[in-house]
């Protein structure tokens, strides 16, 4: 007895279903990631608004309690007051530039190294609807 072959046509419909198997997964995956990468803008969205309201609160609150506390012409600020002034300019003025050379390095590498991707992408991940 000869054992059964399928013929062409069976082996072209096994192969199509297969790719069609495929591409159907594919777009589910690509759906899928559609879901999270716009469930991320959305929270982030949400998060950005929030620490943007905070922020404003921050600062009525602080140019209204500074309001209060600003000594008058013939007095000298307090020792916290001074403190708290020199720790924000300090904050804002430090640069990439006034680090020492060490940090300053291993921060550029540290920056660079997070960017770069490691691995080839693996197809189009376009995420715009």
């Amino acid at each position: 007895m000869k054992p059964f072959l399928p013929s062409h046509v069976v082996k072209i419909f096994l192969l199509l279903h297969c790719l069609l198997a495929s591409s159907q997964r594919k777009k589910l995956r690509y759906s899928d990631l559609d879901f999270e990468v716009m469930h991320t803008r959305k929270r982030h969205s949400e998060l950005y608004h929030e620490l943007n309201q905070k922020f404003h609160t921050f600062d009525r609150y602080h140019s209204q309690s500074t309001a209060k506390e600003k000594p008058s012409p013939g007095e000298r600020p307090s020792l916290s007051q001074q403190r708290r002034h020199q720790s924000w300019s300090t904050f804002k003025s430090m640069t990439l530039g006034s680090l020492p050379p060490k940090p300053r390095e291993r921060l550029a590498l540290h920056r660079a190294a997070a960017w770069e991707p490691t691995e080839p992408p693996d197809g189009d991940f376009q995420t715009e609807v």
